[in-house]
């Protein structure tokens, strides 16, 4: 399966691999390294500490009580239930609308993927799958 560049994307590579032929590949690597340790910084404003159990339970109460990666029902204990940021990408990281519960082991085998990886695993598109978390958030 091959997978279709979008045009920034290759002349982004293409300028890597100039600068990789001019100044070598060490020199490419450390400024990758150094854009990735900024990127983490930036992020690190981002986060936020969740509260236990006033943060969790007006998640889990909002989903009342059902685990919205595998529906099926969530028993209120710390450490067995996560917060997980829908979108990762969105501007208001933090905001109620793009915060959910899951089982703890639902949030770990999720790792990081994204909104398109989660609305293919459901089998919707990723308008449906935003419409689904909008809706949740509203109750």
């Amino acid at each position: 399966m091959s997978t279709q560049l979008s045009p920034k994307t290759k002349d982004c590579l293409q300028e890597r691999r100039r600068i990789r032929e001019k100044y070598g590949t060490s020199v490419d690597d450390e400024c990758t390294r150094i854009l990735h340790r900024e990127r983490l910084a930036a992020d690190r404003d981002k986060r936020k500490r969740f509260k236990w159990p006033n943060d969790y339970k007006r998640l889990y109460e909002r989903q009342k009580g059902v685990c919205p990666r595998c529906n099926q029902p969530m028993v209120f204990i710390q450490g067995e239930i996560h917060i997980d940021h829908f979108d990762a990408g969105r501007e208001d990281f933090n905001a109620d609308t793009n915060l959910r519960v899951l089982h703890r082991t639902c949030n770990e085998s999720k790792g990081a993927n994204s909104i398109i990886d989660e609305a293919k695993r459901k089998g919707i598109t990723v308008k449906e799958l935003l419409e689904q978390q909008m809706k949740e958030a509203e109750v």
